[in-house]
């Protein structure tokens, strides 16, 4: 148990960051209390590795040239004061070099008002799809438990209590004001005090979500019972911890402890540059949020960081050795950095957001079948054994994932497939070849590779499985499920 609460704490020490702020500094403080119900907004997250060792590079495969992904976004929301009802439509592009962009429209209809009832319905569509991708989480009980879950704790009395303490209490730093744009910058020090803080301050929050981690990790080496959710590598076993779990005084002095003992193994390790964090925020007419510019600045030595948390954790050079990975101390020096840039507007005023008319015609339901529901998030077919390679029946896949027959031919060995899934228009794959040709929505052809080559038996056309990756599918131990709605949240 020791371990466990030892791997929790220490990864919401090194990853948790909130910015507290005092109410002295009077239009810019209440700006940042202002809760924002409703909006448009525009925001780019862009994450980048901007400085690594030639050794690290190689040693991961990582490419020549940027490391760097852009995600832009563009849309609007609203959302009722109590927080459980909320609609919203954003558009969502990814960006990475050498790559083709990715573009997601996704949806959010939700009104958890009446219990009985509950709504939680997630859409999707790609420029180059012909339905929507639904997932309609009312329809499984052990979603919406899920979802209950987090609304709980997200508006509860603690949070509130949490936010205000840390308001009046945390660090007052005023910002400063130039050419109408309020700046501040905080230290690594700043950051790591600021996080012990909210920890220790966020006990009632925190030591029960620890708690269910815990009791999550013994449930699974014990066999206890599990419910299927979906996770960021697809669908997987996840325990469920019971809400009512017991926080005794010795869990509380446990937690405090080793709050303590990660500050202290985290405080002797660089982790940010000068600039740890940064904020540039401009207000509107009306005092509120018109735009905000955050940066997280990383400036680390990844070995220092693997031995002082495997140190924390009381881990043996048999569990973790970074040479394995190519990591010394002296190619192991790291900068990296991510920014947020939010612009807002219309700030709490009316704003529309319509949520599309969904029908069976124009929708694809991605709960279908699915075992947690009430009524797939992944998709199954059977497969054969071939020479002990496991095949994929091509045109049933196909079939599954929307793909008529009517758009599907054989002609001579070649089997050529008119679609439209997540960018990808036509593919043409030959018997007994590898190489898949593969046309996009701006009528570019690439050629893929399969691990074998494509086989006939009992005149069905097979594939190996890595041919779904090439339909935005990847495969779990469940089934094939749509990596790209994983991406845009319908997961």
């Amino acid at each position: 148990m020791k371990k466990v609460t030892s791997a929790a704490v220490s990864a919401a020490m090194i990853l948790g960051c909130t910015s507290a702020f005092a109410a002295e500094y009077d239009d810019y403080y209440a700006a940042m209390r202002e809760t924002v119900y409703s909006a448009e907004l525009e925001m780019t997250m862009s994450m980048s590795l901007d400085e690594i060792s030639d050794e690290l590079r190689a040693a991961w495969g990582l490419p020549d040239g940027d490391l760097k992904m852009d995600y832009l976004y563009s849309g609007a929301y609203s959302m009722s004061e109590d927080g459980k009802a909320m609609k919203m439509d954003l558009d969502m592009t990814m960006k990475i070099p050498g790559m083709e962009d990715v573009s997601v429209q996704t949806y959010l209809d939700m009104d958890l008002t009446d219990e009985t009832a509950p709504k939680y319905i997630q859409i999707m569509k790609t420029p180059d799809e012909d339905k929507y991708m639904v997932m309609d989480c009312s329809k499984s009980s052990e979603m919406m438990a899920e979802i209950d879950s987090v609304m709980g704790i997200a508006y509860s009395e603690d949070i509130q209590k949490l936010a205000e303490t840390l308001n009046s209490e945390s660090m007052q730093k005023e910002p400063e004001f130039n050419n109408g744009v309020y700046s501040l910058v905080y230290t690594e020090q700043e950051i790591k005090d600021a996080v012990k803080e909210l920890m220790l301050k966020g006990e009632d929050i925190y030591l029960p979500m620890l708690s269910s981690v815990i009791s999550s990790a013994e449930a699974s080496s014990e066999g206890t019972d599990i419910s299927a959710i979906g996770g960021a590598d697809g669908p997987a076993d996840i325990y469920i911890a019971p809400a009512d779990t017991e926080i005794t005084d010795e869990d509380r002095e446990q937690y405090r402890t080793e709050i303590e003992k990660w500050y202290e193994i985290l405080n002797g390790v660089k982790l940010f540059a000068d600039d740890a964090v940064t904020m540039d925020t401009e207000l509107d007419e009306n005092g509120s949020i018109k735009s905000m510019d955050m940066g997280i600045n990383i400036d680390t030595n990844l070995y220092e960081l693997i031995s002082a948390v495997s140190g924390g954790l009381e881990l043996t050079d048999e569990d973790i050795d970074p040479g394995e990975a190519g990591i010394t101390k002296e190619n192991s020096d790291i900068k990296a950095s991510m920014s947020l840039n939010c612009g807002f507007s219309n700030v709490n005023g009316d704003v529309d957001v319509v949520i599309p008319e969904i029908t069976e015609e124009n929708s694809i339901d991605m709960l279908a079948g699915y075992a947690g529901s009430d009524s797939a998030l992944v998709v199954n077919v059977e497969t054969v054994d071939n020479n002990g390679t496991e095949l994929l029946p091509l045109r049933s896949f196909c079939n599954e994932i929307g793909i008529s027959n009517d758009d599907i031919s054989y002609d001579n060995g070649v089997v050529t497939v008119r679609c439209s899934v997540n960018g990808v228009t036509e593919f043409i794959i030959t018997i007994n070849e590898t190489a898949v040709t593969v046309t996009d929505a701006q009528g570019n052809a690439r050629t893929e590779e399969l691990d074998s080559p494509a086989v006939i038996i009992n005149d069905r056309t097979y594939v190996t499985y890595d041919f779904a990756s090439i339909l935005g599918y990847l495969w779990s131990e469940d089934g094939f499920y749509n990596a790209v709605a994983e991406a845009a949240g319908i997961s």
